[in-house]
Order: C-alpha cells, then sequence, then structure tokens
C-alpha cells in the first residue's frame, strides 16, 4: 500500500518545485504511522479477545491488522497473535474435556451406587418376604397343631363321657337284673340274697374303681400326650428361635459386612476423586503457569519489538528531522547567498569571487563549501568552481571571501554573472 501511494504521489507532484519530495515523504511517512497504529491497534485487540476467549472477535481483528501488515516484522507479529489464538484455543478444548470426563464419571458413579442400593433394597425385600412367609407357615403350623391337639383333647372327652355312659348303661341293667334276681331268689334263700348282695356291691365297686382307673389312665395317657406336644413344641419354637436368630446375626453381620465394603468403596471413590481433583488442580496450575510463561514471554516479545519499532521510528524520524533541516538549511543558503566577481588591488587582470551569506539560526553547518558557475555575457557555456569553507562576511578583497576564478573569464570582472550552483557541507 504504501508503495503504490508512493508512486501515485510522486506521479501526481512530478511537476512541482524541489521541496516536493520532502513532502511526499512527509505524506508516506503519515501513512505508514497509521498503518502501524492501525495494525497494533489491532494485535492488542486480538490479544484481548483472545485472553477473553472471544475467538470470533480475535479473527476479525487477525483480519483488520492482515489488511494493514506491511512488513516482515508485522507478519510475524501475526503469526505470533495467531499462534496465541490457536494455544488458546487448545487449552478451552482440553479443560471441556476434562469437565467433560469428570461429569461422566460422576455419572457412572452415581448410576453404580444407585444399582447398588437397588441391590440391597432387592436383598432387604427379599429377606422380609422370607421371613414375613417363614413366620406365616411357623403361625399356620402352631395353629394347626393348636387345633389338632384341641381336636384330639375333645375325641378324647367325648370317648370318656360315652365310656361312662355305656359302663352306667350296663351297670344300670346289671343292678336292674341282680335287683330281678334277688327279688326271684329273696323267697328262697335269704342268705344267698345277702351274699349275692354283698357279691354285687362288691362287684359294683370293682367296676366303679376299674371305670376310675381306666379314666385316669385315659387322663394320664392325655396328660402325657398334651406334655409330649407341648415339650416337642417348645422345642421346635426354641429351634425355630435360634434358627432366626442365627438367621438375623447372619443377616445383621452380611449387612454390617456390606456397610463396611460400601464405606471401604466411598472411601476410595472419595480419594481417587480427591487424587483426580488434586491431580486436575496441578495440572490446571502448571497449565496456567505455563500459560502466563508463555503469555509473559510473548508480552516481553512484544514489548521488546515494539521497543524496537519505537527505537528504529525515533531514529528515523530523528534522521528525517535532521536530514529535513539539513536540507533546508541548504535551500535557505542557495536562496540567500549573493555572489558576484570582481577584481582586487595589486591583481590586475584577475577575477575574484566575493559574496554574503544569510546568518540563519540554529546554524546545521558551521561551515559550507558554494559551487558556482561565472558567465561571461553572449556566453552559452560558464567557468564552474567552488568556494571552500565560504564565510560570506563581506564582498572586498580583505573582509570577505576571495576565490580566484580560474581560468580567468574573457569579459570584464564587473559584467561576469555568478550563479549558485549548489551549496554542500565543507570542513
Amino acid at each position: 500500500m504504501k508503495a503504490l501511494v508512493a508512486v501515485a504521489l510522486t506521479a501526481f507532484f512530478a511537476g512541482f518545485t524541489c521541496a516536493a519530495p520532502n513532502n511526499l515523504l512527509d505524506m508516506a511517512d503519515k501513512l505508514d504511522k497509521l498503518d502501524r497504529q492501525d495494525f497494533q491497534g489491532a494485535i492488542e485487540t486480538a490479544d484481548s479477545c483472545t485472553r477473553a476467549r472471544n475467538f470470533s472477535c480475535t479473527e476479525t481483528a487477525l483480519a483488520k491488522a492482515l489488511k494493514v501488515a506491511n512488513s516482515a516484522k508485522d507478519r510475524d507479529r501475526l503469526t505470533v497473535a495467531r499462534q496465541l489464538l490457536d494455544n488458546e484455543r487448545k487449552r478451552m478444548e482440553e479443560e471441556l474435556r476434562a469437565q467433560q470426563l469428570e461429569r461422566d464419571r460422576l455419572a457412572e458413579a452415581a448410576r453404580r451406587r444407585q444399582i447398588e442400593d437397588q441391590n440391597r433394597r432387592d436383598q432387604q425385600e427379599a429377606a422380609d418376604a422370607q421371613r414375613s412367609a417363614d413366620q406365616r407357615r411357623q403361625a399356620n403350623m402352631r395353629e394347626q397343631n393348636r387345633r389338632e391337639q384341641s381336636a384330639e383333647a375333645n375325641r378324647s372327652n367325648q370317648r370318656i363321657v360315652e365310656s361312662r355312659s355305656k359302663e352306667q348303661e350296663r351297670s344300670r341293667r346289671q343292678d336292674e337284673l341282680a335287683n330281678q334276681r334277688i327279688r326271684d331268689q329273696q323267697k328262697v334263700q335269704d342268705d344267698n340274697r345277702r351274699r349275692s348282695a354283698q357279691a354285687e356291691q362288691d362287684r359294683s365297686a370293682q367296676l366303679e374303681q376299674d371305670r376310675r382307673t381306666r379314666v385316669e389312665a385315659d387322663r394320664q395317657a392325655e396328660l402325657r400326650r398334651q406334655q409330649a406336644y407341648e415339650k416337642e413344641s417348645a422345642a421346635n419354637d426354641r429351634q425355630q428361635l435360634a434358627q432366626a436368630n442365627t438367621q438375623r446375626a447372619n443377616e445383621e453381620k452380611a449387612r454390617l459386612e456390606r456397610e463396611r465394603q460400601r464405606d471401604q468403596e466411598r472411601a476410595r471413590e472419595q480419594r481417587e476423586r480427591e487424587q483426580q481433583i488434586a491431580i486436575e488442580k496441578r495440572k490446571q496450575s502448571d497449565e496456567e503457569a505455563k500459560r502466563r510463561k508463555q503469555d509473559e514471554d510473548v508480552q516481553r516479545k512484544l514489548l521488546a519489538e515494539q521497543a524496537a519499532v519505537k527505537a528504529r521510528a525515533d531514529k528515523e524520524r530523528a534522521a528525517n528531522d535532521k536530514r529535513m533541516q539539513q536540507d533546508n538549511y541548504i535551500q535557505a543558503m542557495m536562496q540567500g547567498i549573493r555572489l558576484k566577481s570582481r577584481s582586487c588591488p595589486g591583481d590586475k587582470g584577475l577575477h575574484y569571487i566575493v559574496g554574503i551569506r544569510p546568518r540563519i539560526q540554529p546554524e546545521v553547518y558551521s561551515c559550507i563549501d558554494v559551487h558556482y558557475t561565472a558567465i561571461c555575457p553572449g556566453s552559452n557555456s560558464g567557468i564552474s568552481g567552488v568556494v571552500k569553507t565560504f564565510v560570506g562576511a563581506g564582498t572586498d578583497c580583505y573582509l570577505g571571501d576571495t576565490a580566484k576564478i580560474n581560468p580567468t573569464p574573457a569579459c570584464k570582472p564587473e559584467e561576469v554573472r555568478v550563479v549558485v550552483d549548489r551549496v554542500t557541507p565543507g570542513c
């Protein structure tokens, strides 16, 4: 862009005076400064957007910087800015991947805990259902045994009552027969009647005793059966209670073992999480320190480049200012110096150059050389020469400069026209 502008301005101002090149340089320098300012502002915006992770903003700023990147250093700086953008994108992608891995790991751990909790609940519900079924089965067995014992007792009592009724009926019939026999035999044998009555009484007593014995035996047998049943039922209850206690103890032991294993697993997972977090923190801290160091290195490099660019710009500006001041000084001298030809006493026939010069402050050069051309009237060529260390204090032959014109012009000294060709630094 700078070259195109310079060419265009050169073509446009080709017909200007000798001051035009300086104006073109000024304009080109100003355009360069504007480009550098735009480039530096775009690069700073890109770096700021990169640090804020606003990558679209960074791309826009880099595209703007690319348009005004006129030098190899500008392109190097643009490459550094793009490298910073790529590094920051990679860091953000790594952070997002680490966060996704942590979320996946936590979700998986939560899912495993839910499965374990559901398995424990299912096992507990199955155990509760089994205990309830066992308890109902045991209650049903006890109720069945009680009903059977009650039915057996009722049947035994019924048999006793029936036996008693039959015995009483038999006794009643026997008594009636005996009474009948007694009444029949009473008339014949009183003694036999008495003996028969006594025998009958003895037999009734024996029958009653036998009946009582049988009733007592039945009662004792029933009692023994009841006691055996109760003993067996108590033994079964104790065995079932022992089994239930053993089962509960085993279940409690298993539960405690599961709790212990679960606590150990949770502690292990907690340690792993803490270790992972510590590793992630150390990694993040290392990456942050590395990123800060990289940013600091880049910043130092940028500052160094900016300082170097500023120093070069200052140096170029100072050189341009000095060169411009020198050019202006020489130009002012050329415009202000007045030379003429004269003769001096004692040197008849010789021509001398004398003249004065303006006193311009500040004095850029302490001494100057003035190049001239002496031309006679009607001549197409002149005599060139130089007045070394021109002082320009006067036009006489004693106080000012006197430079002999060699060869001597053919015309008179006062007829010679002296033209200042150029002024150069002397001494």
